[in-house]
């Protein structure tokens, strides 16, 4: 399985800089962040500390007296060495305070997302000390950054996410009330006339990251599903697989406890042949939407991509008709069986070799996709290395939505072995076409090679 903000994104920002485009530095600039991080990162942990405070030394002046490269350099140096090697120590006010102004006074793009990856991977080593710090000096400029369309697209993106990724550990712990208003803001922005999809593809990443953390998810997905819902017709394949998934996680999330009360009504043959539903978006309609993008023919997407977004698409119908719960079992279209792909696991996170921790929930994906954005490689030493808010957000067993059909024998994709289809899928079959045996079967044979594959 794949999402294309994880990569599009990543793509698109080390694209940013380049000697074809702005600032002319950036091939400069990797060549030495990645000769300063290898060279701290082989030596002792004193040595380490000593390039990071020294760089740190280095933006601590007046702008003017220093170069554009010399600032970028400082802190992509800063931001891969807070991601490769958890340490609590590093975490002083004073770095953060000049990082989130670094944010607010950045001049590339460059600047803007290593200053943000930087000051965020900071203050997440003591959440507890600097949430007020993070509401009232991180929050702020992080949010002028991504609604300020004269940022790069990508730019834009990544800052909405790590602003999400903040208020969500903010408010994971404490029923994030107030949240259904920053899910509005998000979504105030999706722009479906845009020719760029990566910013709409972070929006709906960043709203997954709020529903998770949000203490009125039922009227929260109610009001945005039809949203959403509409975004499955969207030209850009990119920004479909990106609605699904967040499709996916609204169903996996919704509670249909309520719907089981004795007073409440159900017609005899339920809605739309089953026995739930969300109540603004028609139960066959969402089925034969899913169903549709099943069979299209993606004639544009380059065919191991196609074949990836058919078996995501098959995950979220899946999600959607479990949780829904068919009347008629042989009606069902995905048919959970061990004979076909199951939702035992989504993805797998891969912790070294032989071991790979399964991700459940789509909401525990989600979060994994935003932290790949914010860590890079580094999310596994994050987790490893003993970065507990991390390890239990992403690997909690917990399940928020309950009454999941397990399925044993699930395929797992490691969520760091990924690829993006590009380009927009035309053409439908049928709707109400039967996916067949054999092709359930292959897309599960592909399932289980990704989980063989190293990252």
């Amino acid at each position: 399985m794949s999402f294309v903000l994880q990569q599009s994104i990543k793509a698109r920002a080390s694209r940013i800089g380049s000697v074809k485009s702005f600032p002319p530095n950036e091939a400069k600039i990797a060549k030495a962040v990645t000769e300063d991080v290898q060279d701290a990162t082989d030596k002792a942990p004193s040595t380490r500390e000593e390039i990071y405070l020294d760089n740190i030394s280095k933006l601590d002046v007046d702008r003017r007296n220093t170069s554009v490269y010399q600032i970028e350099l400082s802190l992509e140096t800063i931001a891969n060495l807070l991601a490769r090697e958890f340490d609590k120590t590093l975490f002083i006010r004073e770095h953060a305070d000049l990082l989130a102004r670094l944010v607010a006074s950045g001049k590339t793009p460059v600047e803007l997302i290593q200053a943000s990856r930087a000051v965020s991977m900071l203050v997440l080593l003591r959440l507890e000390r600097s949430a007020d710090f993070i509401a009232s000096n991180v929050l702020p400029e992080f949010y002028k950054a991504f609604v300020d369309t004269n940022n790069d697209s990508a730019v834009r993106a990544t800052l909405m996410v790590f602003h999400a990724t903040l208020l969500y550990y903010l408010n994971a712990d404490n029923s994030g009330f107030g949240l259904e208003s920053e899910i509005e803001k998000y979504l105030e922005l999706l722009d479906t006339e845009s020719e760029s999809p990566v910013f709409n593809c972070g929006i709906l990443l960043s709203v997954g990251l709020l529903l998770s953390a949000t203490a009125s998810r039922n009227s929260v997905i109610e009001d945005t599903l039809p949203m959403v819902y509409e975004l499955l017709s969207y030209s850009d394949s990119e920004v479909k697989k990106a609605a699904g998934m967040l499709i996916a996680q609204m169903y996996e999330q919704y509670d249909f406890s309520q719907q089981d009360d004795e007073d409440f009504y159900r017609p005899d043959n339920g809605f739309s042949g089953f026995k739930y539903e969300i109540e603004t978006v028609d139960n066959f309609d969402m089925i034969a939407e899913l169903e549709g993008l099943l069979g299209a023919t993606h004639k544009t997407v380059a065919k191991r991509a196609k074949q990836d977004m058919r078996l995501e698409f098959r995950r979220v119908l899946a999600t959607v008709e479990s949780r829904l719960v068919a009347l008629d079992k042989d009606r069902e279209h995905t048919k959970l069986s061990d004979d076909e792909a199951s939702l035992a696991a989504i993805a797998g996170l891969k912790l070294g070799r032989g071991k790979i921790v399964p991700i459940r929930t789509w909401a525990q994906l989600n979060l994994s996709y935003a932290l790949k954005l914010l860590y890079g490689d580094g999310v596994v030493a994050q987790i490893t290395g003993g970065h507990n808010i991390i390890r239990d957000s992403l690997l909690a067993e917990k399940n928020d939505s309950r009454q999941y059909r397990s399925v044993n024998k699930a395929p797992a994709t490691d969520i760091f072995e990924t690829s993006v289809g590009e380009g927009t899928m035309r053409g439908r079959e049928d709707p109400r076409k039967s996916i067949s045996i054999k092709r359930a079967r292959e897309e599960k044979e592909r399932a289980r090679q990704f989980n063989e594959e190293d990252y």
